[in-house]
């Protein structure tokens, strides 16, 4: 007690065994921000603000949220930096100006779509930074390359591998290449070749469904409403989405053993509002959950038949409140 204030308790923090690590979400900063000169002058404010941009693309991603140029965009307002930053609006303006291509480092590109619209948010790609610094080390010699000899090659190879952005060894040149794009071996087989084809069909299809779903129940707004619970309503999508493809002759929900006909019939009456509630119930649970996945699961699979009374409950607590009973 200190002040007439109680003062909360400090939690104790345990160690982490094996891979318990593991089972816990991370948002994905890019190495190279910490890493290649080019950012040094950019905040470390800014340089999470960019990590949790970029995992926001995600959802923009699934949601088709791309321009006439294909090119992906995100909605991320002040308040949602604000409150995901634990600053004020005058700070979070200016760590936006710090990734800004107008008056900062040009991470991001911001475009006003008129008045009452929320802006578009482009954020653009990190691996530019090293094209700049491979330039400006390489210079007029970049231009006599194509005539070097092997042995010049090899000694510029050395040269560029001396910057400051390949400092990390060749394990950090790994990291960033998985963080830019996976690249696939050319294989001239044609079966293989059909075999890829035909998989692709397989993807195209399986993105084609859920993009119906992710329209009927409406993750778009509900991420929208719901800035800060984004995973765990992607979470739910994709758990809904498995469910109502599964292969399995049964599924095991609650200690109860379902035919697989009868979950999918009671997954197809979700809607939004469903996973609203689930999503409500989930932030005012006070036990721990042991398994996420499987709690996520069984409400889901109850909300269609529980949401009424659960409502219900909740009007009758407000009228209590206002009675004074």
């Amino acid at each position: 007690m200190k002040g007439g204030i109680r003062m909360a308790a400090k939690p104790e923090f345990k160690y982490f065994h094996g891979n318990e690590a593991d089972r816990y979400t991370f948002y994905r900063i890019p190495k190279i921000l910490f890493t290649c000169s080019y950012f040094a002058s950019l905040s470390t404010d800014a340089k999470l603000l960019y990590g949790l941009m970029l995992d926001r693309m995600s959802l923009s991603t699934k949601n088709q949220w791309m321009d006439s140029e294909n090119r992906v965009f995100i909605y991320f307002s002040q308040e949602d930096i604000c409150e995901m930053l634990h600053c004020g609006k005058g700070k979070a303006t200016a760590i936006v100006k710090e990734l800004d291509a107008e008056t900062g480092i040009g991470l991001i590109e911001r475009k006003r779509q008129g008045q009452g619209r929320e802006i578009r948010i482009y954020v653009k790609n990190f691996s530019g930074a090293m094209d700049a610094e491979e330039t400006k080390e390489i210079g007029s010699d970049s231009r006599k390359s194509r005539v070097l000899t092997l042995e010049n090659r090899d000694s510029r190879h050395s040269k560029i591998d001396s910057l400051d952005c390949r400092k990390s060894s060749l394990r950090d040149t790994e990291e960033i290449n998985n963080n830019i794009n996976i690249s696939y071996p050319i294989n001239h087989d044609r079966e293989a070749i059909k075999t890829r084809a035909g998989s692709m069909d397989v993807i195209n299809a399986i993105s084609v469904e859920k993009q119906k779903l992710w329209e009927r129940l409406g993750i778009t707004m509900l991420a929208m409403q719901h800035p800060l619970d984004q995973e765990m309503i992607e979470e739910m999508a994709e758990l809904i989405f498995e469910t109502l493809h599964s292969t399995n002759d049964r599924l095991y929900i609650a200690g109860q053993d379902y035919p697989v006909a009868y979950v999918r019939k009671r997954f197809q009456m979700l809607t939004s509002d469903h996973l609203e509630y689930v999503l409500e119930c989930m932030k005012h649970n006070t036990t721990k959950i042991r398994n996420i996945r499987k709690y996520m699961l069984t409400a889901l699979f109850n909300a269609p038949t529980t949401i009424s009374s659960y409502y219900q409950a909740e009007a009758n607590h407000d009228i209590a409140d206002v009675a004074g009973i």
